[in-house]
C-alpha cells in the first residue's frame, strides 16, 4: 500500500474545508485552541447509526475521532494528530457510537501526515493524515468503512456533522452527538467571516445555518470527525473529516 499515494489521492477526492465557525464563540476564543469544546443543540445518535465513526484517545486528555477507512486504516485530520509524535500513545475505539461500549479497540502503529500540511493565516492546509493500526479489524453491524465521494456524485444542502464532543457547557459526551448543517453559499459566508477578520478560501466549504436564530453546530471537540452528506442515490458519503462549525446569525 503506497501510503502517500493514499493520501493524495483522498484529498483529491474529499471536499477540503474549514467549516466557518460560530461567530459569538469565535471571536472569543483562539484558532489554535484544540480542546474539546461543545456540539450545540445536537441530538444523541441510535446505536449503529453511523458505523464508521471511531474515538481516538491519547495521553492527556487527548481526544479526536476519525473514520474507518478500511480494516487497516483510519482517517482523521492532520491538525488533530499531527503533534502526537509517539503514535503507541494513541489507541483508537469503534464498534460502538457510545464510548463506554466500544466492541473494538486498536492502538496505533504508525501516524502518516501528509507531507505538505501547514498552519497559515488562520487556516490549515491539506489537513489530512491516515493512523494504521497494529491490527486489522473485522467489519460488522456496527463497524464499517465509511463511504468515500465519486466525483461524479452530487449532494444536496443538508449534511450531518456528528462527534462525542460537549453539549453545552457540560462533560465530554458518552453517546455520539449529531447535528444537521447545510451547505452554503461560499460568498455568504464570507460576510459573516468577514465580521471576526477570517476569509473564505475557494478550496473552502462552509456548512451551518444562515437563518436568524439558527441553533445547530459542532465545535473543536470533533475534530477529525465525518460530515456525511447523501449523494443522488440517498448514499450518506463521507465529504469531511475536519472540526465543525457554523454560521448563525
Amino acid at each position: 500500500m503506497d501510503q502517500r499515494r493514499i493520501l493524495r489521492f483522498l484529498l483529491i477526492s474529499l471536499l477540503i474545508f474549514i467549516r466557518s465557525a460560530d461567530l459569538q464563540d469565535q471571536a472569543q476564543n483562539s484558532e489554535n485552541n484544540l480542546k474539546i469544546e461543545r456540539i450545540v443543540n445536537g441530538r444523541e445518535s441510535q446505536n449503529c447509526q453511523f458505523s464508521g465513526i471511531v474515538h481516538i484517545n491519547g495521553a492527556e486528555g487527548f481526544q479526536c475521532a476519525g473514520n474507518l477507512l478500511d480494516k487497516d486504516y483510519v482517517l482523521s485530520a492532520a491538525h488533530c494528530v499531527a503533534m502526537q509524535n509517539r503514535s503507541l500513545d494513541l489507541s483508537i475505539s469503534m464498534g460502538s457510537t457510545v464510548r463506554s461500549q466500544a466492541t473494538t479497540s486498536r492502538h496505533v502503529s504508525q501516524i502518516i501526515v501528509h507531507e505538505a500540511f501547514r498552519h497559515d493565516d488562520g487556516n490549515y492546509y491539506n489537513d489530512i493524515a491516515l493512523l494504521k493500526m497494529t491490527n486489522s479489524v473485522s467489519y460488522g453491524p456496527c463497524l464499517q468503512p465509511v463511504q468515500l465521494p465519486h466525483p461524479k456524485d452530487s449532494f444536496n444542502r443538508s449534511c450531518i456533522a456528528a462527534g462525542w464532543g460537549k453539549t453545552a457547557h457540560e462533560p465530554l459526551e458518552n453517546a455520539l452527538q449529531y447535528v444537521t448543517l447545510l451547505l452554503l453559499n461560499n460568498s455568504d459566508c464570507l460576510e459573516e467571516r468577514k465580521k471576526v477578520g477570517r476569509l473564505v478560501k475557494p478550496h473552502h466549504l462552509c456548512t451551518g445555518t444562515m437563518r436568524k436564530g439558527g441553533r445547530g453546530s459542532t465545535c473543536n471537540g470533533d475534530s477529525g470527525g465525518p460530515l456525511y452528506c447523501r449523494n443522488q442515490k440517498n448514499e450518506l458519503v463521507l465529504l469531511e473529516y475536519k472540526n465543525v462549525n457554523s454560521v448563525r446569525k
